[in-house]
C-alpha cells in the first residue's frame, strides 16, 4: 500500500539526491536496469514500490531488536526497512500476489543480489529518496543480516488469524484504514488496539481528523505529537499520524 508508482518524468534524472559513491553506483545500476525496460509489472501485484517515505516510517517508529512489529506488507519495502535493526516483523497482506512478490525480494536479499532486489521493485521511475535509502550499503548489510526476522502472512490485517494473535510493540498500518475508500468497522480497529501493548505505537500514513474512532479506540489511543512531527518532517506525499497506546 502507500501508493504505487507510474510512468512520467524520472526522479532519477530530474531530482538531485546526494549520495555517497557506493550508493550512487548502485543507484545508477538500478536506473539503467529500469530504463532498459528489462522488467515487467508482475501479474496480480498492485504495488511494486511505495511512495511513502521509508525514512519517515523508521524515524517515527524507531524499531529496535526488542520490538515485535505488525506491518502491512505491500511491496516489502516497509517491512525490510523496519527489520534492519533486528525487530521481528510480521508482514501481512490480503493479496497473495503481494506476499509472493515480497518473498521473492527477500530471497534476492538472502542471495546478496542488491541491484536485483532494488530494480525488481522499480519497473517504472519511482521515489529517488526511497531508492537511495535502500541502496545505502550499510543499510543493505543490516537488511540482509536481519532478513530472517521477517515473516510473511497472507491475511487481512483487520481480521487477523489466530496464528497472529499476540502482543505487538508497534503496528505499521500504511493507508489501509482508508484504502479504496474502505473504512474498517469499529471492532476491526479495536482488534488491532487489543494486540498493541500499552505504550506501543501505531503508524498511519493518513491524517485521521476525519475518521470517527469508536469510544473504545478514543480511550486507548493518543496522538504522539513529537513522533507525528518527526514522521511528517520528511514525508512529502502523505500526512502520517502516529498514535501511542495508553
Amino acid at each position: 500500500m502507500g501508493g504505487g508508482t507510474g510512468t512520467g518524468k524520472s526522479y532519477y534524472r530530474d531530482h538531485e539526491v546526494p549520495m555517497d559513491a557506493s550508493t550512487l553506483k548502485i543507484f545508477h545500476h538500478v536506473n539503467n536496469r529500469v530504463s532498459e525496460r528489462l522488467l515487467t509489472w508482475p501479474k496480480g501485484v498492485d504495488f511494486i514500490t511505495t511512495n511513502e517515505s521509508l525514512e519517515s516510517i523508521v524515524n517515527a517508529l524507531e524499531p529496535t531488536a526488542e520490538d515485535t512489529v505488525l506491518a502491512i506488507c505491500g511491496c516489502g519495502d516497509q517491512p525490510f526497512a523496519l527489520a534492519q535493526t533486528g525487530a521481528r516483523v510480521h508482514a501481512v497482506d490480503y493479496k497473495k500476489e503481494q506476499i509472493a512478490y515480497a518473498k521473492r525480494r527477500a530471497r534476492l536479499a538472502e542471495l546478496g543480489r542488491h541491484v536485483d532486489f532494488l530494480s525488481v521493485s522499480r519497473s517504472a521511475p519511482g521515489d529517488a529518496n526511497n531508492l537511495r535509502y535502500l541502496a545505502n550499503e550499510e543499510r543493505w548489510r543490516r537488511i540482509r543480516a536481519n532478513i530472517n526476522k521477517i515473516s510473511f502472512h497472507h491475511a487481512d490485517i483487520f481480521k487477523l488469524p489466530r496464528s497472529l494473535h499476540r502482543t505487538y510493540t508497534k503496528i505499521y498500518l500504511s493507508n489501509a484504514i482508508t484504502y479504496s475508500g474502505r473504512t474498517p468497522k469499529d471492532r476491526e480497529i479495536e482488534q488491532l488496539i487489543r494486540v498493541l501493548q500499552p505504550n506501543g505505537l501505531l503508524y498511519l500514513a493518513v491524517k485521521t481528523d476525519h475518521i470517527e474512532f469508536s469510544a473504545y479506540a478514543r480511550e486507548r489511543l493518543r496522538v504522539d505529537v513529537s513522533l507525528t512531527y518527526d514522521a511528517r518532517r520528511t514525508e512529502k506525499t502523505w500526512t502520517p499520524s502516529v498514535y501511542r497506546r495508553v
